[in-house]
């Protein structure tokens, strides 16, 4: 089976000279029988298809594209918890649900801002996600915006959340990390010691791979392509930013013994994509998205007579 992953797309989801968009996405994934296609967050903000539609356009054609899951970014949070909350229901409304998730965010009352996990069988095998959204959003975001939000330890949260699904019968059990592989002082943000307490830097994707239960971690939030398969641990993977990489997570699975035999985490890059052909119904939309989307930034609105520094 196969896992194919994007992440920080942030509107890149037109196909150009260095980026592949979701219509060249959308027609790998369709080529290849049994896969799934997942979203590590940040997708609702960026370039103008993004951006001008709040991320309402995003939404549509990713779910046209096929996309399953997506984890919740600092990004999401953008135009707001009440504009996250109303793309989340687009998100899920049939026909084509996708599943936005996030095992770590609480609104004020309390309870989980979206769903933790979801889960889908594929040949037999099944397979449970959950997100995890980095604890910087609560510094990385307009305070206005997430006031009333609270980003939990994400590594305890792991923990707890891996285990549930194990106890579950998952066969596999994959996070959707927009933590990134970077380190990240705390210290560059004073104010975020209380949510960290005596760490030094905030929880990476890395860390996840001490977390009993986790077979497959695929990252955002970085920005930067990762293919890591930790000494008896689970594989690390990010497809880096705008489009540039797409991740494919090739799956081995002996039905007889229940186990992972192997797996192994591909980057096709723009060139590669190209060979494939793109998705008739997904480059019909982002042809219209982006026709309508001309027509609103060629209007003329004033001229600056001199150069803006």
């Amino acid at each position: 089976m196969d896992i194919f992953h994007t992440t920080y797309t942030h509107g890149h989801i037109v196909t150009g000279p260095k980026t592949i968009g979701l219509d060249l996405v959308a027609g790998i994934v369709r080529q290849t029988p049994g896969a799934l296609l997942v979203d590590c967050g940040d997708f609702l903000m960026g370039l103008a298809p993004a951006a001008m539609t709040k991320g309402k356009a995003v939404i549509s054609i990713m779910k046209t594209a096929g996309y399953f899951a997506a984890a919740v970014g600092n990004h999401e949070f953008d135009y707001g918890p009440d504009e996250l909350l109303a793309r989340y229901a687009e998100a899920t409304a049939a026909p084509n649900p996708m599943y936005l998730l996030s095992a770590n965010t609480r609104g004020k009352n309390g309870k989980l801002l979206v769903p933790a996990e979801a889960e889908t069988v594929v040949d037999g095998v099944k397979i449970c996600f959950f997100g995890l959204t980095t604890q910087q959003s609560k510094f990385a975001v307009s305070p206005a915006h997430i006031k009333d939000i609270n980003f939990e330890d994400p590594l305890e949260t792991a923990r707890r959340t891996a285990a549930k699904q194990r106890a579950a019968g998952c066969d596999l059990v994959v996070a959707l990390s927009h933590l990134g592989s970077r380190k990240e002082k705390v210290d560059d943000l004073k104010s975020a010691a209380p949510l960290n307490g005596k760490r030094k830097y905030f929880t990476t994707s890395r860390e996840l791979a001490t977390v009993p239960g986790i077979y497959l971690i695929l990252d955002g939030h970085s920005h930067v392509a990762v293919n890591e398969q930790a000494y008896r641990g689970p594989l690390l993977a990010s497809a880096g930013a705008h489009g540039k990489n797409l991740g494919r997570v090739d799956i081995f699975y002996d039905k007889k013994s229940k186990k992972i035999t192997r797996m192994g985490n591909t980057l096709i890059n723009r060139d590669q994509a190209g060979r494939y052909a793109p998705d008739a119904a997904v480059k019909a939309e982002l042809a219209d998205l982006t026709t309508g989307l001309d027509k609103r930034l060629s209007r003329f609105i004033g001229r600056v007579e001199h150069s803006l520094n």
